[in-house]
C-alpha cells in the first residue's frame, strides 16, 4: 500500500511539529518535507517558500500563518493536491480566495485542529 505524502506547512511550529511526529510512525501516511520561514534541522527537508519543494505529494497540511496563504493555495493547484487549512486570521478576501481555489481542488479548512 503507498502512503499518503504529506506536506507540512509551518512545520517549525508547534502543531507542525506535532504532525511531523504523528507521522514519523504511521504506516498510512508520511510527511516527505516541511515549508516554513524559520527553516530548522528536522527529520524531513524543510524550505522557506513552496518554490523550492522537490519532493511529490498528496496533500498540504498547513499549520503556519494566513501570510502567504496565495503561494499555498498556487502551489496546491499547480500539483493538482489538496490543502487542509488549519490556520486562523484569514480576512474575507482570503476566504474569498480560499472559496474560488476550493472549485479547482479539494480544500479542507477549519480554524482549529488542536
Amino acid at each position: 500500500m503507498n502512503k499518503t505524502k504529506i506536506i507540512i506547512c509551518g512545520i517549525s511550529g508547534k502543531m507542525g511539529g506535532n504532525v511531523l511526529s504523528l507521522l514519523e510512525n504511521d504506516g498510512e501516511a508520511e510527511a516527505v518535507c516541511g515549508v516554513d520561514p524559520f527553516v530548522k534541522s528536522l527529520s524531513v527537508p524543510v524550505y522557506a517558500h513552496f518554490s523550492e519543494v522537490k519532493e511529490d505529494a498528496d496533500v498540504i497540511v498547513d499549520f503556519s500563518s494566513a501570510e502567504n496563504l496565495e503561494e499555498r493555495l498556487a502551489y496546491a493547484a499547480e500539483k493538482n493536491i489538496g490543502i487542509v487549512l488549519g490556520s486562523t486570521g484569514f480576512t474575507a478576501e482570503d476566504n474569498k480566495r480560499i472559496e474560488e481555489y476550493a472549485k479547482k481542488i479539494p480544500v479542507f479548512k477549519t480554524a482549529n485542529l488542536s
